[in-house]
């Protein structure tokens, strides 16, 4: 499990903690009982990924994706840490309507979650009953910086196809760094 999963849920199974991400978030929202995105938010700022504070889906989707995040579209590949979305029951409305972070599974469709119900864990199916579906995870992962110490070209660039190999660049960045491995610039690196 990346570092930051494992302090995600550190702070999450804190219940002391829990209470005032409940506290805090009705403060900020205080005739909203949808502060899915908010709290999940607040856990995400105590553990150092975000700098700000997004009290919609779609914008805390957006946000993340612009981390080392790892999508997951399969519920049963889920780990603790994982910030889970599902998807509205509109077919035409293609759009995350509910947040939480995953906490536990126990093998079949239910998982232990924290969400707006907090200060309390609780069991959510995944896929059916009064829920909306699971319809994907971003899995926060660890980033790291190249070590440049030997102050080598091919340092920076061992960096870039390391998050290459795991998916992690835009495919325009992915697509220059192929073309750039084909040179002979890059060979005789």
């Amino acid at each position: 499990m990346p570092k930051i999963a494992e302090r995600l849920i550190e702070l999450v199974t804190d219940a002391t903690l829990r209470g005032l991400v409940n506290a805090e978030a009705e403060r900020i929202q205080p005739k909203d009982p949808r502060r899915c995105a908010l709290t999940a938010s607040l856990y995400l700022k105590k553990a150092g990924v975000l700098t700000k504070l997004f009290p919609g889906t779609i914008q805390l989707q957006r946000e993340l994706e612009k981390l080392p995040v790892k999508r997951i579209n399969d519920y049963r590949s889920l780990q603790p840490g994982d910030i889970c979305f599902s998807q509205d029951l509109k077919p035409e409305n293609d759009k995350p309507d509910h947040v939480y972070i995953f906490v536990d599974y126990d093998g079949t469709k239910a998982a232990t979650i924290v969400d707006n119900k907090a200060p309390y864990f609780h069991s959510r199916n995944l896929l059916s009953g009064a829920n909306t579906p699971f319809a994907f995870a971003l899995r926060l992962l660890d980033s790291k910086a190249p070590d440049l110490s030997d102050g080598t070209t091919r340092a920076a660039f061992a960096h870039f196809f390391g998050l290459e190999e795991q998916g992690l660049l835009l495919p325009d960045t992915a697509k220059k760094l192929h073309i750039f491995r084909q040179s002979e610039e890059f060979k005789s690196l």
